[in-house]
């Protein structure tokens, strides 16, 4: 949904009932733009449990810029998001569809929903790696709405910038 106004509370409500009915738009056949990044977030098991606990409460989306209408991370949410680029708010839905919770690695994917202008997953994840924290973010993706097709190479430049924003919000939830 796109707005030039940020989305009230009655919008996210009524956007977040209509949604929790509607099916992922992914896996789908077709070609999908893959994108990958990974970087160390911190060290120990310390810095792992303050990522660990921004994934679960939504901190690093909301410390992104992407405002998350839910408190804490669930499977099988539907997952409401809010963000505004080039000067329009985009409400969208997501289904959280896993949750990976060991003692040296957890994250979650979100499967898009039918509204998304993107249609695909992203994955979050954390590991504790013998010290260092490394946080990845793995996305397949393609257009899914006329203006994200008619915005071409714009759409995966704004994902390479959202993916930035999301490690930088990590690196941030486990210094602070």
């Amino acid at each position: 949904m796109l707005s030039l106004t940020r989305p009230s509370e009655a919008n996210v409500r009524e956007y977040r009932a209509q949604s929790t009915t509607r099916e992922p738009t992914y896996p789908a056949s077709g070609e999908f733009n893959s994108l990958q990044r990974s970087e160390v977030v911190g060290d120990g098991p310390a810095a792992f449990e303050s990522g660990k606990r921004s994934l679960l409460r939504w901190e690093m989306h909301n410390l992104a810029g992407v405002s998350a209408h839910q408190s804490q991370l669930e499977l099988g949410q539907t997952a409401v998001l809010s963000t505004r680029t080039l000067g329009v708010w985009i409400l969208f839905a997501c289904r959280v569809t896993a949750i990976v919770d060991e003692p040296t690695q957890f994250g979650f994917t979100y499967t898009t929903l039918p509204d998304h202008p993107e249609q695909g997953e992203e994955t979050f994840m954390l590991f504790l790696r013998d010290g260092p924290v490394e946080f990845s973010i793995t996305a397949n993706s393609r257009p899914a709405t006329t203006i994200s097709r008619l915005a071409g190479p714009i759409g995966q430049l704004l994902q390479k910038r959202y993916t930035d924003r999301y490690l930088s919000a990590m690196k941030l939830c486990i210094t602070r």
